[in-house]
C-alpha cells in the first residue's frame, strides 16, 4: 500500500528544496525536485561521486534529438556539483537498505514509518508538500530503528 511507499525528493546541502533553471533553445525553464502531499523525505544531491560509463557511443551521438552532441569523457567517475530527485532517491534507498539489514523482522511499512519520523524537520515547520516529513537522517534512522519494538510471533 501507500503506507510502505517512499516518495524522494532533493534538496541542497542548506536543507533548500532543489531547483535549476535551464535555457532551452532559449526559452528558460525551471526544473525542480519533486513536491506534493504524498512527498515523504528529502536527501542532498550536491557533491555527489558518480560513476560514468565507459562507451563513447554514451558521449558523442549524431542523433540526440537536439543535434550533435559531443560530450567529453572525464574518467570512470567524477564529482557533480549538483544532482536532482533521481540523485535523492538511491541515497533514501540505501538507507531503507541499511534499516532492513539492521532490522530484517520489520515490515516495508515499519521501514518507511522509522526513516519519515526519524528525518530532521526542513522548511516550514512539520509536514509539508515542498520537503515531506524532511531531510533523512542516517544515524537517527538506525537509532530508532534499533529501539523498534519486536513483533510477537
Amino acid at each position: 500500500g501507500v503506507d510502505s511507499v517512499l516518495v524522494v525528493g532533493a534538496s541542497l546541502l542548506d536543507d533548500t528544496r532543489w531547483e535549476q533553471i535551464h535555457d532551452v533553445g532559449g526559452t528558460k525553464v525551471k526544473v525542480g525536485s519533486c513536491y506534493g502531499p504524498r512527498l515523504s523525505v528529502m536527501a542532498p544531491v550536491e557533491n555527489l561521486v558518480v560513476a560514468q560509463p565507459h562507451e563513447k557511443a554514451f558521449y558523442e551521438r549524431d542523433d540526440s534529438p537536439s543535434g550533435k552532441n559531443v560530450v567529453p569523457f572525464g574518467g570512470a567517475y567524477t564529482v557533480l556539483p549538483i544532482g536532482a530527485t533521481s540523485s535523492a532517491t538511491p541515497i533514501v534507498a540505501a538507507l531503507a537498505a541499511l534499516v532492513r539489514s539492521l532490522r530484517p523482522d520489520l515490515s516495508a511499512r515499519d521501514v518507511v514509518h522509522i526513516i519519515t519520523q526519524s528525518a530532521v524537520d526542513v522548511g516550514a515547520p512539520g509536514v509539508d508538500p515542498m520537503t515531506g516529513h524532511g531531510r533523512v537522517d542516517f544515524a537517527q534512522a538506525l537509532a530508532v530503528a534499533r529501539a523498534w519494538p519486536k513483533k510477537k510471533s
